[in-house]
């Protein structure tokens, strides 16, 4: 578990004096109370074994038994600002937790009444206002390192990314914008419910997360795909080598699958799916028994719908384990060399975007995410990276041919970076 969790995603990082040192001399930490937010809810929940909070690694961490370093104070009441404030004031390191999750609708928090289903984006406990305290009293802000749900080694976890035993090398898997109105329209239902129950018409088409962003020339705050690292990648040397031709459909479906025969035998006999005798049911759970046979309106003939028989085509799509077979033939390689120039080792995810040329009557998204490759790489060091760019891939769905179709004129748009907004690398084909 520590060593997926500790791959965590550095959102911001102006200096990190703690990787350098441990022993942090003349300096306080001061974290406030992160309780184990390792999991989700309900049916999404987990009991530890065992579990290392970040309070407990932390103040392992800074051995605060050496004389030349203050005691490590912590507050562990969100609630209590103004001791937050006065707090904050007086130390030279904070660290601020917060967390929020989500569960199922009906299960709520006794202790403080959060309800599974979030009703808002907000952190929960008072968790925004208090980074808020703490922040206007701090004359720097060094940080945001995002753990997601980390699990039972949580702390030891975030200990090894703060003292850099470790090197980030996560990226958000979705866009934060800087305000509500950045997400569009439909992000609103949550706070403005336009019915009893809202409605949500997902009017959006493709347009979705950083695709909506890119269309609408949206600015976020951490864009997809988006991660710091203590060190600093480059990427040099693209090229391109087409293997196979452009042409608008995939090959002719293989006749490899035989169609599905149609059952002519008659329904078991109804004592055959009656509940055992003595059968103790659980409540509110369902059985693949009936009760009695009245339940079984009409034991035979097999009741199929009209035409049912009816062979039809093919689908041309079709052929094989997803989709047709050609659909995964590749058209184009694309390689790009990853160099490591920072002082320290470290794993970088190389991130390929697609644009689509113009075609009449079909919205294409700026750019779509269609690749990516987490490669580590040592100091002073480089590793290539290959894209095997497939028919499915430079392909999107026709309607009315109802099949993948490939553009043939125009040319697409190949990038390569870092994160959807910073592609350094962009290539024609």
């Amino acid at each position: 578990m520590t060593t997926y969790s500790r791959y965590g995603s550095v959102q911001k990082q102006e200096d990190w004096h703690l990787r350098r040192r441990r022993r942090y001399e003349d300096q306080e930490g001061y974290p406030n109370f992160c309780k184990d937010r390792g999991s989700g809810w309900g049916s999404g929940a987990v009991e530890y074994p065992h579990f290392h909070s970040p309070l407990t690694e932390l103040k392992k961490a800074f051995n605060t038994s050496t004389d030349d370093i203050p005691a490590f104070a912590a507050i562990t009441d969100n609630h209590h600002i103004s001791s937050i404030e006065k707090s904050a004031s007086d130390q030279d390191l904070c660290f601020a937790f917060i967390n929020s999750d989500a569960g199922e609708g009906y299960i709520a928090d006794p202790l403080t009444g959060v309800h599974g289903d979030r009703l808002d984006l907000y952190a929960q406990k008072g968790g925004d206002d208090l980074v808020k305290s703490v922040a206007s009293r701090l004359y720097q802000h060094h940080s945001v390192v995002l753990a997601h749900l980390p699990g039972q080694e949580s702390g030891k976890a975030l200990v090894e990314i703060l003292f850099g035993d470790s090197n980030p090398s996560g990226k958000l898997p979705y866009t934060i914008g800087k305000s509500l109105e950045d997400y569009g329209p439909g992000a609103e239902v949550m706070y403005h419910p336009n019915a009893e129950t809202p409605q949500q018409t997902f009017s959006e088409g493709l347009e979705v997360d950083y695709r909506y962003f890119d269309a609408h020339g949206i600015t976020p705050r951490f864009e997809f795909g988006f991660g710091l690292s203590y060190t600093t990648f480059v990427f040099t040397h693209p090229r391109l080598r087409q293997k196979l031709p452009k042409k608008p459909f995939p090959d002719p479906r293989p006749d490899l699958l035989a169609p599905p025969e149609i059952p002519t035998s008659p329904l078991p006999p109804v004592e055959d799916v009656l509940f055992p005798k003595g059968f103790k049911k659980v409540p509110y759970y369902i059985y693949p028994y009936l009760s009695n046979a009245s339940e079984v309106s009409s034991p035979n003939p097999i009741g199929y719908p009209k035409d049912y028989s009816t062979v039809r085509p093919l689908s041309p799509a079709g052929g094989g384990e997803g989709g047709n077979p050609s659909l995964w033939n590749v058209i184009v390689e694309l390689e790009v060399t990853v160099q490591n120039i920072g002082d320290g080792d470290g794993a970088e995810v190389v991130q390929l975007y697609i644009g689509f040329p113009e075609v009449a009557g079909v919205k294409f998204p700026v750019r779509v995410l269609r690749g990516l490759e987490k490669v580590l790489v040592a100091s002073g060091e480089e590793k290539k990276v290959v894209f095997n760019i497939t028919r499915r891939e430079l392909s999107y769905w026709d309607v009315v041919a109802q099949n993948w179709r490939m553009p043939t004129e125009g040319a697409f748009a190949l990038w390569v970076g870092s994160s959807s907004r910073d592609l350094p690398t962009v290539l024609e084909f």
